[in-house]
């Protein structure tokens, strides 16, 4: 348009300019930078790549397809995604020299700045993720263990890097975290029980009127009819206390399902305590 006016031909070539020049820069960065975006294509490839191959050996440990000696297969998928972020790191680590104006001073300010908030911001939630690696690599417990853990009792439902959730016997769920879980003391029911018997007891007191072998040949009974016990573990009697007035006697039983304990307990003690006023 001002091309048209002899006296506006110098203004329309400088504003032409304006838009050229940034244009002709900005291709210019581009054709130069090219050999690096490659650069940084080839080592994303390959780190894809490195994911794809290393997912597919998680998978087949963890389905038991292959096995090392000493190597759990529940330890694969966390093993796998601290393998995995150091890849990443170490891939940032590479691509990082060939961004743009990786050098710059400014640049450089707000990594420092970015890493500085992330460790002021999440030491607790480093703290839980150490947490939940250890307590893997430890094995205290598995998905659908029966566990107490401090005050709560309950299936394990679910392990993550920060949390474990355990599900008691009235449905509820309960998020303990992964640090508070290795700062208290963990009893598993479940491996007790399927390794050496979970011994479930239940105490009852009988003045000393009462003879003591009567009273063992009744509790006995008692174990006996009661289900979910392993029969072939005898269950046994102890005397735990002697008072003034009477005796405290022990009932212990077996079982190796620790699912049941809350079923046992009441089926053997309804039983008990009748049967042995009646005498």
């Amino acid at each position: 348009f001002f091309k048209i006016f002899p006296h506006t031909t110098g203004i329309s070539d400088q504003l032409l300019n304006y838009v050229i020049s940034p244009v002709k820069k900005v291709a210019v960065s581009i054709k130069n930078y090219l050999p690096n975006l490659f650069t940084i294509i080839v080592i994303a490839f390959i780190f894809r790549f490195v994911k794809k191959f290393l997912r597919s050996i998680t998978d087949k440990i963890s389905d038991n397809k292959i096995t090392f000696k000493g190597f759990y297969p529940d330890w694969a998928k966390p093993t796998y995604n601290i393998v995995i972020a150091i890849l990443m790191v170490f891939t940032f680590i590479m691509i990082f020299p060939y961004l743009p104006n990786s050098d710059s001073q400014i640049f450089q300010g707000v990594s420092v700045f970015l890493g500085l908030m992330i460790s002021l911001g999440s030491t607790s939630v480093i703290g839980n993720i150490i947490a939940g690696f250890v307590i893997t690599y430890m094995r205290p417990f598995k998905i659908g263990d029966r566990v107490k853990m401090d005050d709560t009792v309950g299936n394990v439902i679910e392990k993550t890097a920060l949390v474990t959730r355990v599900k008691t016997a009235k449905n509820e769920v309960i998020t303990i975290p992964n640090s508070s879980v290795m700062s208290t003391k963990t009893v598993n029911y479940s491996f007790s029980a399927s390794q050496y018997g979970l011994i479930l007891y239940t105490t009852v007191t009988i003045g000393y009127d009462v003879p003591w072998r009567l009273i063992h040949e009744l509790l006995l009974k008692v174990a006996y009819k009661t289900e979910n016990l392993n029969r072939k573990q005898k269950p046994f009697i102890m005397q735990t206390a002697f008072e003034d007035f009477y005796v405290e006697y022990q009932l212990n039983v077996f079982t190796k399902d620790a699912n049941k304990m809350n079923d046992i307990s009441v089926s053997y003690t309804h039983l008990t305590l009748p049967t042995i006023y009646s005498v």
